[in-house]
């Protein structure tokens, strides 16, 4: 009766171990052979039960011979159960992970060493995938410098990734309190901030969103962040808990600084600057004016933003300047250089007027600036006439001193020639003497003249 008891629980073993998913093999721990195999185990790694007899674990088992006796060794001489993981390899090649189950057993003896196995190789993947999801993930925080956190609003705990300890300087604890978190705030935002997390985010059940000042644990670096966070609640629609991200903004802060600090620079000069400096988009609309403008044309910024160019000009030549200027904002590659012109401009009173206008244009992307600066040359066209005036005068000079003086001393010259020197009471020298001193009178009053016009030429000199 017990041999038949034997006997049936000897066959439900055998059933069982060759129905079984797991891999079930036995080896001879001398020479590494494997003596018996289930099913599965044959069937996983491709081979056929007849090839099992010549089958050694150096076969299949992905590791070097040194390491597979090292290990059979320890098995033998612990005689302990020793689990762990192990690479497998097919017949055809394929790496398989697997978990292994090892323990000794003696047979007439020869030591036997006992396996079961299980094919762990999709947990694996799955594994390696979500690690190589956290490495992407960390990468990710790490460029964008964004750091994720949750809070749990109940224990006053929270816990955050590693860039989020990077951004706050914090090390080694998996959690932090939220005091802990209070006391990185800079404290010139602490107030603000805590209020408005208390009555507009808890209080309110709204969202996290602020930018505030923080001070880095580790480099005791202020730095800029902005918080996200979303709020989570219970059956009772009570928070419990807050999910979201900070990110480091230091640099665009820094950025938009410098900014502001270039434009007030940029204002300061071009508002100060004694020509008139005028800033135009592509569709011709003025977005910039400065105070020299307001003097000459007469309009206050005001009055003048978002205003097309062609108030500034008479109506006789708008029409060609729009024409030129939306052929230069529709130009691709610019040809025509920035230059310098003389034009007349309108006043905000109607009164026309010259001007000299120097013009340069810029991209920033794919939008056209233009940048104009005036002068009124009105005081330069009027020295400009009398400076004509001038020349004017020096021209009547040179024509007075080669016609009107040359030519009554040739004729005094002439005369001269005439005299009877031999005979001085010859009636004719009283009538050359007569000539000579009409002549040089005439001399005399042309010479007046050109000391008038010379004086009135350094008059005139003086306003240049």
């Amino acid at each position: 009766m017990k041999n038949k008891i034997y006997n049936l629980n000897e066959q439900s073993i055998e059933k069982f171990v060759n129905d079984s998913h797991l891999c079930i093999y036995c080896l001879d721990a001398k020479t590494k052979k494997i003596i018996f195999a289930n099913p599965s185990f044959y069937k996983l790694l491709g081979y056929l039960p007849e090839e099992g007899e010549n089958l050694t674990l150096y076969d299949f088992i992905n590791h070097s011979k040194e390491s597979i006796d090292s290990f059979i060794d320890l098995v033998i001489q612990t005689k302990q159960r020793n689990t762990g993981e192990r690479e497998w390899k097919s017949k055809e090649g394929k790496i398989i992970d697997m978990f292994v189950n090892v323990s000794h057993g003696d047979h007439k003896d020869v030591d036997i060493i006992y396996v079961s196995a299980q094919n762990i190789s999709e947990r694996k993947q799955v594994e390696r995938e979500l690690q190589k999801s956290q490495h992407f993930l960390n990468e990710s925080q790490r460029v964008s410098k964004i750091g994720s956190y949750i809070t749990d609003l109940k224990s006053g705990t929270w816990k955050g990734s590693d860039e989020l300890k990077r951004i706050f300087g914090l090390t080694a604890p998996e959690s932090y309190t939220v005091e802990c978190w209070q006391s990185i705030i800079h404290p010139e935002h602490k107030k603000m901030l805590l209020e408005y997390l208390e009555l507009e985010v808890i209080g309110k059940k709204q969202r996290f969103d602020k930018e505030y000042k923080i001070i880095n644990q580790k480099t005791q670096e202020e730095l800029w962040v902005h918080g996200i966070g979303e709020l989570e609640f219970d059956n009772n629609d009570n928070p419990i808990k807050m999910v979201g991200t900070i990110q480091d903004i230091t640099e665009r802060k820094q950025s938009q600084q410098e900014i502001i600090e270039t434009e007030n620079k940029f204002k300061s000069v071009v508002k100060s600057a004694k020509d008139s400096i005028v800033l135009a988009n592509e569709k011709g609309e003025i977005i910039f004016w400065n105070h020299c403008a307001e003097k000459i044309f007469g309009y206050t910024e005001n009055e003048v933003y978002g205003k097309p160019l062609t108030i500034l000009m008479p109506e006789k030549f708008r029409q060609a300047h729009q024409e030129g200027f939306k052929n230069h904002v529709l130009t691709n590659q610019d040809t025509d250089k920035d230059n310098t012109m003389e034009l007349f401009g309108l006043k905000k009173n109607g009164k026309e007027f010259p001007i000299e206008l120097s013009l340069s244009h810029w991209k920033n992307g794919n939008e056209k600036f233009y940048c104009g600066i005036i002068r009124d040359i009105s005081e330069r066209k009027n020295a400009e006439n009398q400076q004509r005036k001038h020349f004017k005068k020096l021209s009547d000079i040179a024509f007075l001193h080669s016609h009107h003086v040359r030519a009554p001393i040739a004729s005094i010259l002439g005369l001269i020639e005439l005299i009877n020197f031999e005979n001085p009471e010859d009636p004719k020298n009283i009538e050359i003497f007569y000539h000579l001193k009409k002549t040089s009178l005439m001399c005399d009053s042309v010479i007046k003249e050109i000391i008038e016009k010379t004086t009135e030429i350094e008059e005139l000199s003086k306003i240049f």
